[in-house]
C-alpha cells in the first residue's frame, strides 16, 4: 500500500504487477483510485496496471471485475471516494471498461496453440459478462528475440509484445560486450527454465 500511495503521489500511470497469483487490495486501490464517469457515461480509470500472469486461473482474475477481487473492498479502508469505491466494482485490475490496461501472458516454449488465444478467449468472455466497453488488451512476453517471433506472437492472436532478456544486449543496457556475445549466440537449446524463489509456495 505504501508503494501505491508513492506511485499515485508521484503520479505515476502504468505500473507493472509481476509475481501476483491474484490482485491484492493495494493493486484494487491504485487501479481504482481517481475512476470517475466521462460526460458520456463512460467509466474513466486514470490508472493503469500491466498484470504478468503465467496461468489462466490467474488471467481470470485479473480480468474480472475489480470489486470482488480482495476480502475487503477498497472502500472499506476509507481511501477511495464513494464514486470510487462505487466503480471499483465495474474496473477489472488487469483492464476494464475504457480498455486501457493489458495483461502480459508469460510463454516459453513455442506452440502452435498459444496462451494468447486462450486469453483472448477468457477476455472476451468476461468482458461480456462485465460489460465492459473495450476489453483488455492480451499481449505476449517471454522468448521474444527476433523479427520473426515477434510475428508469430502477432499472428497467434497477441495484441502487443513485449521483449525482456533481449534488451540486455542493448548499448544503453551498459552489459559487458562478453555477456552481449553469449547471449546473441544463445540458442534454444542452451537455456532451461530455473525454480523461481517467489514461486516456492506453490510448489
Amino acid at each position: 500500500m505504501t508503494l501505491a500511495e508513492l506511485f499515485l503521489r508521484k503520479q505515476v500511470r502504468l505500473v507493472s504487477a509481476s509475481a501476483y497469483v491474484e490482485p491484492n487490495l493495494p493493486l484494487v486501490y491504485f487501479r481504482a483510485k481517481g475512476a470517475h464517469r466521462a460526460p458520456d457515461g463512460r467509466i474513466v480509470c486514470p490508472n493503469e496496471i500491466v498484470g504478468k500472469v503465467s496461468r489462466v486461473e490467474v488471467a481470470r482474475k485479473f480480468f474480472s471485475a475489480a470489486g470482488g477481487q480482495t476480502p475487503h473492498p477498497p472502500g472499506e479502508l476509507g481511501r477511495l471516494s464513494s464514486e470510487e469505491a462505487e466503480l471499483a466494482a465495474s474496473v477489472s485490475p488487469g483492464g476494464g471498461p475504457d480498455g486501457r490496461s493489458r495483461l502480459r501472458r508469460a510463454h516459453r516454449q513455442p506452440s502452435g496453440h498459444h496462451p494468447a488465444a486462450d486469453d483472448a478467449r477468457l477476455r472476451d468472455e468476461l468482458a461480456a459478462a462485465h460489460a465492459y466497453d473495450r476489453p483488455p488488451c492480451v499481449g505476449l512476453g517471454g522468448g521474444i528475440a527476433t523479427p520473426e517471433a515477434a510475428a508469430a506472437a502477432f499472428a497467434l492472436g497477441a495484441a502487443y509484445v513485449l521483449t525482456g532478456s533481449i534488451n540486455q544486449c542493448c548499448i544503453e543496457a551498459g552489459t559487458s560486450q562478453a555477456v552481449c556475445t553469449m547471449l546473441a549466440e544463445a540458442e534454444q537449446a542452451d537455456v532451461a527454465m530455473a525454480p523461481a524463489a517467489d514461486m516456492f509456495e506453490l510448489g
